[in-house]
């Protein structure tokens, strides 16, 4: 062929059409596959306590216009079912519709401290089905009030009767019990809520990594708690619980904001945590431990905490080893139980605060004997 453009042309069209058929092959093969399976906007969720919780998910197709015309999921209360697509708790069907959001629960209903598997397929356009996507879980908490064996409890010294004395020093309560395991443990949840703020630690070390729990809320309606999963940090023999408590927004001071004295306009009341943790053991046995007044209180160095002032820390006042096994608390005092607040215990779903980066100091000036300022 002499005249080039036509070969090009001729080459161009043999080349374009021969990666249409590749493409066409490939394509024709290949289904959507489904990602991102979540319950309640999360992936996983550790505890939640919502009877119909809400089902999503995402599609993701190499070809171009796929869109769901059909779905179904199914739910299991064990792995090896869904493994055989069998739904133990719920199995829908195929439902025709293009919503991949928000699908509501509408199985059995949920046991509490449970674990549930769930995965689901879908239709195309073309009406094919695809392929199961992957197993995702959801676990759940408290689906009732009456799950919770524990008791709110706090240190046993009152609270301020004058205003000018919440700014004296007041000591964090430190709050500690010891338990001794006999068996070998499988799982263990800690659900725990402590107002005004809290931080929780087991065996010396921190649990989890949220800070300034739990979120705020109208205490008088609603208190939110956390489920952490310790089952790596309990061992056989004897164990130690520490719980640190602050006042946050539940023991304000009583400052004037825009006219309003916070401790006349809120819900308040003495800093008190509830807790309960419940242990599965290697054998199927459980065992349930709870916040109650045999657990023990001790001053903290924390001396004051405020939501506006911040805090007050003197580190001569630590108790070394205070929330290990072995400490002798024989001088702290038994913690009382209290009413605690009114509002209803409900899973904290929303993102926790957490720790994103840390600032080192720039400079360390002594303007006097004794007192620094750190920049």
């Amino acid at each position: 062929m002499k005249n080039p453009i036509l070969l090009f042309l001729v080459l161009y069209c043999l080349f374009n059409s021969r990666n249409e058929s590749l493409l066409c092959k490939s394509s024709a093969g290949s289904r959507p596959m489904i990602i991102n399976l979540k319950t309640e906007l999360k992936i996983n969720p550790l505890g939640i306590d919502i009877p119909d919780p809400r089902l999503s998910w995402q599609l993701q197709s190499a070809e171009r216009g796929t869109f769901q015309t059909a779905y179904e999921i199914l739910v299991s209360d064990n792995k090896k079912d869904l493994e055989k697509n069998n739904g133990t708790v719920w199995q829908t069907g195929k439902v025709n519709s293009n919503s991949t959001f928000g699908i509501v629960f509408s199985g059995k209903p949920l046991m509490p401290f449970n674990r549930y598997f769930w995965k689901v397929r879908i239709w195309d356009g073309k009406d094919q089905p695809s392929g199961w996507s992957g197993t995702s879980w959801f676990e759940t908490a408290m689906m009732k009030q009456s799950d919770w064996n524990a008791r709110w409890i706090s240190d046993p010294n009152p609270l301020p009767v004058n205003d000018e004395d919440f700014y004296k020093e007041i000591p964090a309560p430190l709050i500690r019990k010891e338990i001794e395991l006999q068996k070998n443990v499988f799982t263990a949840r800690l659900y725990i809520s402590g107002l005004g703020y809290y931080e929780a630690r087991l065996n010396g070390g921190k649990i989890g990594n949220s800070m300034l729990d739990p979120g705020w809320t109208q205490y008088g309606r609603q208190v939110l708690y956390s489920t952490y999963d310790v089952s790596r940090m309990l061992k056989k023999g004897k164990n130690a619980f520490g719980i640190i408590l602050g006042n946050g927004w539940y023991n304000p001071l009583p400052l004037n904001i825009f006219g309003f004295n916070l401790r006349k306009t809120l819900t308040i009341g003495k800093p008190c945590v509830k807790a309960q943790l419940r242990i599965v053991f290697r054998d199927g046995s459980t065992k349930t431990f709870a916040t109650d007044s045999t657990w023990k209180s001790g001053d903290g160095p924390i001396l004051k905490n405020n939501v506006y002032l911040g805090e007050l820390y003197d580190a001569r006042k630590e108790h070394k080893n205070w929330d290990k096994p072995g400490f002798s608390d024989n001088q702290w005092k038994n913690c009382v139980i209290i009413s605690g607040p009114a509002g209803k215990l409900s899973a904290q779903i929303e993102p926790p605060v957490r720790v994103t980066r840390l600032l080192k100091a720039k400079s360390i000036s002594e303007i006097t004997a004794g007192t620094f300022i750190i920049d």
